[in-house]
């Protein structure tokens, strides 16, 4: 093989290999990113979500009732972002565009009888998102540019 044939040959190597880099790493970066998603009804949504950082646990009946278990307290407490973690129970509501579950926690000041709280719905609750081809539940930020400060996956099992 001729020095030319030999450097046009490493040149196509090193561009293919390029190409094939560039390709993954686009790949691998859309797999990572969140994307808001809606799910058809509430019973895509019943079961147990772990909040993926660690710790804590959020539990959706098919009755419409919750158990959150050391989650963050920011999940289920309304106004800015709450240090440390809580466990208490409630009602949950999927929105009727299925994007958004309300929670209304039993323990919540103003709460009535028949389930209706003191608060708007839209001012406790999380997100649907999707995020490496599966559905997840988003604590929303507040923050520009970011659209979840947690994840929550599905419980495994």
């Amino acid at each position: 093989m001729t020095p030319a044939r030999r450097r046009l040959a490493l040149g196509a190597l090193v561009l293919a290999v390029t190409a094939a880099a560039g390709t993954w790493a686009v790949a691998a970066l859309k797999s990572r990113q969140v994307h808001v998603a809606t799910v058809p009804s509430r019973s895509a949504l019943v079961g147990t979500w772990e909040v993926e950082e660690g710790g804590g646990r959020l539990h959706l009946d098919a009755d419409g009732r919750f158990r959150a278990t050391d989650v963050p307290a920011g999940i289920v407490t309304p106004g800015p972002w709450t240090d440390g973690t809580t466990s208490t129970t409630g009602t949950w509501f999927l929105s009727p565009h299925g994007g958004r579950v309300a929670l209304a926690p039993d323990d919540a000041r103003g709460t009535e009888p028949d389930g209706a709280s003191g608060t708007e719905p839209d001012d406790l609750g999380l997100g649907v998102v999707e995020t490496r081809g599966a559905t997840h539940l988003c604590v929303e930020s507040q923050s520009p540019g970011v659209l979840c400060d947690l994840l929550l996956r599905r419980a495994p099992g």
